[in-house]
Parts: C-alpha cells; sequence; structure tokens
C-alpha cells in the first residue's frame, strides 16, 4: 500500500470548499429560470468565473445534475435548467454571520433576524445561510458569484467591511446589523442598523439630572455611551472630568481614591457582570447613599439580592424587544425598497433608540 502522505477527509473538505460557491450560483440560475429548459454557462465560463481548474466545475456540475437541478438535453451540448427545480421565489437572501464563517446569532440578534424575515411583507424570496471562505478577498469573489439579490449581514467584521462596499458597487442589496452590547465593535461607512448607543449615555445622564445628582462617577470604557453621558450633563452646564472616568483596565484603587477624596452623589457602572462584580464589591466597603446606575440587560433583580446593601437602579433591566423589533423592520424595509425599486443601494447608517424607564 502506498501512503500519499495527505489526509483524504482534508482533501474532501478543500474540494467542497471550491465547489460548494459553483453549486450555489447554478442553484440560484436554476431557480430564477423560467418554465422550460435553459441553457447555463458552460464549464469554461465557470472556470474563469470562479478562478478554478475544470475538474472542480466538472465535479460540481455533475453532483447538480445527480441531484436533478441541472440535465442535460439529446442533441444539445451544454447544461440546462431542470423546469421542475424553478421556485416561485424570484429574489434570494443570504443571511451571513461574523467573519462569513459563521452561522450563530446570539439572541438580540436572533430578535433582529426575526422581524428582517417576518416584514419582507410581499417580497417572495429565498434565504439561505451562508458559511464563506475565512480569507476576506476569497469571500468577497465567493459573495459577488453567488447569484443573490440580497445580503443581511450579521454583526461583519471589520476586515469584511471592504466587501459590503463591493456589494453595493454590484447593485447588491445590503443591510449590516451591529452588536447589541459591544459599543466599541467598529461598524461599516454605510448600510449599517444598531443600538443608539450616544442616546444611551444621555439617558444614564438624564437619570441622575432628575435627582440633581451632579458629582458622578462613571465605571465603564471611553466610547459612544460615555460621549452621550458628558454631552447631556454638559448641556446642563455640569462638566465631567475624565479622572472621574474608571475604565474596565484600571484597577479599582482608582475608585476608592475618589470614593475617600471627593464628594460622589451618583454612579455609573457600566460593562459586562465581572465588571459590574467588581465595583459593587469595592462599594459594599463604603456603604453609599448615593443612586448606582447599572447597564442595560443585566438582572436588577439578582443583583440587589446579592448586593442588598447597595441603593442598585437600572432604566432597562431587560432586554428592549421593541428596539430589536425595529432594527429589524428597518433592515427589512430597506431590502425591500432596494430589490422591488432598483434604488438607494447605499443608505446612512442608521442607531436606533431604545426604550428607557429613567424616572423609576
Amino acid at each position: 500500500m502506498i501512503f500519499s502522505g495527505k489526509d483524504p477527509g482534508m482533501m474532501n473538505q478543500k474540494q467542497q470548499m471550491l465547489t460548494e460557491p459553483i453549486k450555489r450560483f447554478l442553484i440560484q440560475l436554476v431557480a430564477k429560470s423560467g418554465p422550460k429548459p435553459e441553457r447555463l454557462p458552460n464549464e469554461l465560463d465557470l472556470c474563469e468565473r470562479f478562478s478554478v481548474c475544470r475538474p472542480t466545475v466538472h465535479k460540481a456540475v455533475e453532483e447538480l445534475i445527480e441531484i436533478g437541478y441541472l440535465q442535460h438535453l439529446p442533441g444539445r451540448r451544454g447544461i440546462f435548467s431542470n423546469p421542475e427545480y424553478v421556485q416561485m421565489a424570484p429574489f434570494s437572501i443570504g443571511i451571513l454571520g461574523d467573519n462569513a464563517n459563521c452561522s450563530y446569532f446570539g439572541y438580540p440578534n436572533s430578535r433582529i433576524l426575526g422581524a428582517f424575515l417576518s416584514h419582507l411583507g410581499d417580497l417572495k424570496a429565498n434565504t439561505t445561510f451562508l458559511t464563506l471562505n475565512r480569507k476576506p478577498e476569497l469571500a468577497a469573489v465567493e459573495l459577488l458569484n453567488s447569484g443573490l439579490d440580497a445580503v443581511f449581514w450579521n454583526i461583519p467584521d471589520p476586515s469584511y467591511f471592504p466587501i459590503i462596499g463591493k456589494l453595493i458597487e454590484q447593485k447588491i442589496a445590503v443591510t449590516a446589523i451591529g452588536s447589541y452590547f459591544n459599543f466599541l465593535m467598529p461598524k461599516p461607512e454605510t448600510n449599517f442598523l444598531g443600538s443608539d448607543y450616544f442616546y444611551q449615555g444621555q439617558c444614564r445622564a438624564e437619570f441622575f439630572l432628575r435627582r440633581k445628582c451632579s458629582n458622578l462617577v462613571y465605571c465603564g470604557n471611553p466610547g459612544p455611551i460615555c460621549d452621550g453621558f458628558k454631552a447631556k450633563l454638559k448641556e446642563h452646564k455640569i462638566v465631567f472630568s475624565d479622572s472621574r472616568l474608571i475604565n474596565d483596565s484600571e484597577p479599582m484603587s482608582k475608585l476608592v481614591r475618589i470614593l475617600k477624596s471627593q464628594r460622589v452623589d451618583g454612579l455609573v457602572c457600566d460593562g459586562n457582570k465581572n465588571q459590574h462584580n467588581r465595583v459593587l464589591r469595592t462599594l459594599l466597603d463604603y456603604h453609599p447613599a448615593f443612586p448606582i446606575l447599572l447597564s442595560y440587560g443585566l438582572d436588577l433583580e439578582q443583583l440587589k439580592k446579592d448586593y442588598p446593601a447597595l441603593p442598585l437602579f437600572s432604566i432597562m433591566p431587560k432586554i428592549d424587544l421593541k428596539q430589536l423589533e425595529q432594527i429589524g423592520i428597518s433592515a427589512a424595509n430597506h431590502i425591500r425598497e432596494m430589490l422591488l425599486f432598483k434604488r438607494n443601494y447605499r443608505f446612512e447608517n442608521e442607531f436606533v433608540k431604545q426604550h428607557f424607564k429613567i424616572d423609576q
């Protein structure tokens, strides 16, 4: 027996990565073909389009013939669509996640996707969950050759932002959805829908302003939420010094120094649960009477049980489902306009406000 030293499983996986984009493209052509068999691009055309060798194209074609999507006709050269596989939906939408190789959707963005799909209205479209090549330059070729009419991209990795621009140039409808929790996540220049983090910061400040608090501490990272917080305070002639900003990487000794040496009548605790616990454990030693405003989305009641001595508040203790739905609806409206009316393929980024309860 002669061993080549190559893993057959790895070889098959690599071959599949090359054939899948070709098959996906041909299936889209079949789905949009007419009631009679239509000639499709020949193998040489497909080789050039996908930059692969002829055996790879031939394998993809033969697999689709075996399934039934494609067929040969007696006395005619080339490959033809099988009308039995023509679909009633004239449009095809690809669903992408993260680095184009991830089909995972967290709970908040799953709600956005659900609203998006349910509000496409009279737009008859097939949807396909895609996984593409991890290399952005190869993923771009694969996506542009996929035969898709639209792309819904969940939290795209920044290295793939140029692909969004290329899709727009090719008049392929695209919407990019932002992270619900990570306000530091970069955004593409256009066609982005996400949370209005600046407004969130303004609402945090408004919470304290209504309680006549002005000597505040902000435990969280710089960014749009903190910017909105400071901007709202400035409107009311209150200057927030960055010396009272304690980011996630700074030791709690900075907070201790502030509590010992300066007047404090309110504190914002932003970030994840670990950051909250770090701050709240430190505050326990000082028995504060001032309000402590927690980040949105955390379990306020549980934290009150864990820290009964602290005056804890939240302007949004639960995930805002209405806001998530609005993001999905807006994405659907943009896709519908692009596909049905062939216009506005590029739109300005949109930031949807959450529904906070500032007076509680």
